[in-house]
């Protein structure tokens, strides 16, 4: 048999295709172009998120607090505690307005080393930064819920730039959030800080508002309620 292939191989012309000739005349395969998307995925994955994030938001905060032109009402509470020489006369010239002294606190004494209002706006953007910071830290929420909470229009600019009382709020509220929705929950401090949130922002009876808010987070807090119910009720 053996013989009679070798007889049969020797009657072909030598151009006839034979399959190592074949093999050897297959083109290569072309190049693959790389995965656009594999790359962008290992360069975000390359990036620390948090600390990024978070320094853009204190470069382009800073940028444009420097360019802000502050309104009366902010400059109103920085001269009510520039003008003032003590915390008792301070709670007294506060009898006409319409905010608890926690701000005023706060603005009376970076006014007294230095006159100039941009010490109030110092006090607002180290708040503002501390809110940010908790917000992109938490872990639980999706990475573009947390880059959309922080440039969005109120905690950036309306809270963030303009120098009044709300920012202090939001930081107390956000704080509550996270002492309720953190892995160690820390009930009686959410209530600490839901209290000051509310005092700080009601003139009017905030005490009842802080009894039952605080009685409702520790009671879902003891009988098992999701931590996203009593977030709510912080936030409240």
């Amino acid at each position: 048999m053996l013989v009679l292939l070798q007889g049969f191989r020797a009657t072909l012309p030598e151009n006839y295709p034979t399959r190592e000739t074949q093999i050897a005349q297959e083109p290569e395969p072309a190049p693959q172009p790389a995965d656009a998307r594999g790359w962008v995925r290992r360069f975000y994955a390359a990036i620390p998120f948090e600390p990024t994030v978070f320094g853009i938001f204190a470069v382009l905060l800073a940028l444009v607090t420097l360019r802000h032109e502050m309104w009366r009402d902010e400059v109103q509470a920085w001269l009510i505690a520039l003008n003032t020489h003590s915390i008792p006369q301070l709670v007294h010239a506060l009898s006409y307005e319409g905010h608890p002294a926690l701000w005023y606190l706060l603005l009376w004494i970076p006014s007294h080393f230095s006159p100039n209002p941009a010490g109030m706006q110092v006090v607002n953007f180290l708040i503002a930064l501390a809110t940010a910071w908790m917000i992109v830290s938490a872990v639980k929420l999706p990475r573009a819920v947390r880059v959309l909470l922080i440039f969005s229009y109120f905690v950036f600019y309306r809270y963030g730039v303009t120098a009044r009382s709300y920012e202090l709020a939001v930081l107390l509220l956000i704080g509550a959030a996270c002492c309720l929705l953190g892995e160690r929950r820390r009930p009686w401090l959410a209530i600490l800080l839901l209290a000051l949130s509310i005092i700080h922002m009601s003139s009017r009876f905030p005490w009842p508002l802080c009894w039952h808010s605080g009685r409702f987070i520790w009671q879902s807090s003891a009988d098992g309620t999701r931590p996203a119910e009593c977030c709510l009720t912080a936030s409240f």
